[in-house]
């Protein structure tokens, strides 16, 4: 029996193992190159110079570097306003689209406009951002033609420095609340029809059901979807690279931006390799409280 099971165990092993390998090679090994940078004076412009440990004085940089805060406060305003718009506006896609609240089957073609609703979440965010890009086109754009269409003033929505960051949020919410509608349908699909009809009996009105059955048994797929996004807005680069380059000034530049133009512009590779650990810190700084706070209201 142990020979067996020792001969299962390998077998689970060997079929592991190419996984293993891929998560070691592709994650494990450069973020432990990354952290090696972090704490050694290296630059890319200078390969042959002397490698020289400096400890936490890239770190030191990054934090006292002037374009720091302002990196920081744009990337959570990304954060906050992003996923809670994306959160409300796939909530009420998935309410669409569920057959458990319409209680009743889809009609024709309603798989083909879910196909559709979800197609912005499948495009490369590089061609998202060229894309609004040039709806946003002050000569050109579409928003242009429909503000002289309506008679409004026409609007520099990526050169104005008051819009350009609103500007950004609003090319993120178009292309990611499909991902928070697919996430959050699947888990209303995943609750027992009995528990609506029992509320129904009980003459529970709809908007009832949402608060005091839907979401109190989606809060583990709401922490998950909410996790997710954040971790991606944290992250967020190719949107504001193609559409806005950080600009005007630095007014959209983010957390991931800021760092970028450390490592490649100023080819600062150590300093770099700092500023994306901080990155990662804080990504799972803010995934470890959201699944606090989503686990604390759970038990309550």
């Amino acid at each position: 029996m142990r020979k067996l099971r020792s001969k299962v165990l390998e077998a689970d092993l060997f079929l592991m193992l190419p996984g293993i390998l891929v998560i070691v090679f592709i994650q494990i090994v450069p973020t432990l190159y990354g952290v090696y940078l972090s704490l050694i004076n290296y630059k890319v412009t200078k390969p042959n110079a002397p490698v020289k440990f400096v400890g936490l004085k890239n770190y030191l940089k990054v934090l006292t570097e002037g374009q720091f805060t302002n990196a920081v406060k744009n990337t959570l305003i990304l954060g906050v306003v992003c996923v809670a718009a994306e959160l409300l506006i796939g909530y009420a896609f998935a309410l669409l689209l569920n057959v458990q609240i319409e209680k009743a089957k889809f009609a024709p073609g309603s798989q083909l406009f879910r196909g559709l609703l979800f197609m912005p979440y499948m495009l490369m965010g590089v061609v998202t951002g060229t894309i609004w890009k040039q709806m946003y086109d002050p000569t050109f754009g579409l928003f242009s033609y429909v503000m002289s269409f309506l008679g409004l003033k026409n609007v520099s929505w990526l050169a104005d420095p008051n819009l350009a960051l609103w500007s950004v949020c609003l090319i993120d919410i178009w292309y990611c609340s499909p991902f928070m509608m697919l996430i959050i349908a699947s888990g209303m699909r995943s609750i027992d029809t009995s528990l609506y009809e029992s509320a129904e009996l009980d003459g529970i009105k709809w908007w009832q059901k949402i608060f005091h059955i839907q979401i109190p048994l989606l809060r583990p797929i709401l922490s998950v979807a909410i996790s997710i996004r954040m971790m991606d807005v944290l992250r967020i680069f190719d949107l504001i690279k193609v559409s806005t380059g950080g600009g005007p000034g630095n007014k959209t530049e983010s957390l991931s931006f800021f760092v970028y133009n450390i490592a490649f512009e100023e080819c600062n590779t150590s300093v770099g390799a700092a500023g994306a650990v901080l990155v990662m810190i804080v990504i799972m700084g803010f995934s470890l409280l959201i699944t606090k706070l989503f686990n604390t209201a759970s038990a309550e």
